[in-house]
């Protein structure tokens, strides 16, 4: 409990800033990336039983992946080279959910995250691609900007925060693999550059994570560390003041990066916290029937078949570079 009590201190006190990955959205019914990754490789994977042992070298299932999703993407991009290929990412794009009939809606740890932000005038940094950060923003009568990756208005809002002369009802959320949703629509052009680049670190919001550290405690949640672009750096900085890392899961290589980087580990998650802070913010998640979850993913399917037709050697190409990838993580 040391742990949560000197969360919820810092947290009253104002010192803190949010790094978010995908767990943040358990409660939203959002599928998860190991969701979509299964559902990307059964359609661009062989799916002769002499070809199973090797897929599930790449991947198992949605809870059992060998290969970081944005490598499998950017992988996937060189052979097929469309934006189409990333048509499951779909599945996390609120509209598209919504106009499927599928209940999602920004939970407590969306709505407790952007109201603290924007009373503290914080940013919110996340890896995800969908827009709830964005929708609780909405919800709470706030006004909110997404800052995609090496864009003019990142560098812009950065220098802006760097001169203390950001506004003051804005939560302004650092997309960091890029965004689904850009201006209330859907665009996978964002998602295209940041999987064809992912290799490349982002030293300009590195650099500003590392300044805001002087004086804050960074607070990772729903995020595992195993991205290749951003906590490798993280690893090589000195942070002044000491992380928190909040691991609902207690996974294993997780919780080697939490110790690996001397944070304070957390095991409430924060929904547990806030629900005692903030109970006004409550939102009972709705269960989504398994097959609603299945015909939408079907629905994809069939999309992304009408645009492309990948061949079997093209199949088999793709399976051999990832086993690669694999072999060489």
């Amino acid at each position: 409990m040391a742990g949560e009590t000197e969360f919820t201190n810092r947290v009253r006190d104002g010192k803190v800033f949010f790094f978010a990955g995908s767990g943040i959205s358990f409660l939203s019914n959002l599928p998860s990336a190991g969701r979509v990754l299964c559902n990307t490789a059964a359609w661009c994977l062989p799916d002769q039983d002499d070809y199973k042992a090797l897929r599930q070298a790449v991947v198992v299932d949605e809870s059992s992946y060998k290969i970081q999703p944005e490598v499998f993407y950017e992988t996937l991009l060189y052979v097929v080279r469309s934006t189409d290929a990333l048509l499951f990412w779909k599945s996390v794009s609120t509209s598209y959910l919504k106009s499927f009939g599928y209940p999602v809606e920004p939970n407590i740890n969306h709505l407790a995250i952007v109201d603290y932000a924007v009373k503290t005038r914080m940013p919110i940094l996340t890896t995800n691609f969908d827009s709830l950060f964005e929708e609780a923003a909405e919800q709470l009568g706030y006004n909110h900007q997404v800052l995609l990756p090496r864009t003019d208005d990142e560098r812009t809002i950065i220098e802006c925060f760097n001169r203390r002369a950001i506004r003051t009802d804005t939560a302004y959320i650092f997309k960091l693999h890029g965004s689904i949703s850009t201006s209330g629509e859907e665009s996978l052009d964002s998602l295209c550059t940041t999987m064809t680049s992912i290799s490349r670190a982002n030293f300009r919001v590195i650099d500003f994570l590392e300044w805001l550290c002087k004086a804050n405690h960074i607070v990772f949640v729903g995020y595992s560390g195993r991205d290749i672009d951003y906590f490798p750096e993280i690893k090589r900085r000195s942070l002044v003041r000491r992380p928190f890392w909040i691991d609902r899961f207690r996974d294993t290589a997780t919780r080697a990066n939490c110790d690996y980087i001397h944070a304070i580990p957390v095991t409430a998650y924060p929904n547990e916290i806030f629900e005692r802070e903030r109970p006004e913010l409550i939102r009972r998640p709705v269960n989504v029937p398994a097959d609603l979850v299945n015909r939408l993913f079907w629905s994809l399917q069939e999309e992304i078949s009408r645009r492309i037709a990948l061949t079997d050697d093209e199949k088999k190409l793709l399976l051999g570079l990832l086993l690669r990838q694999v072999q060489n993580s």
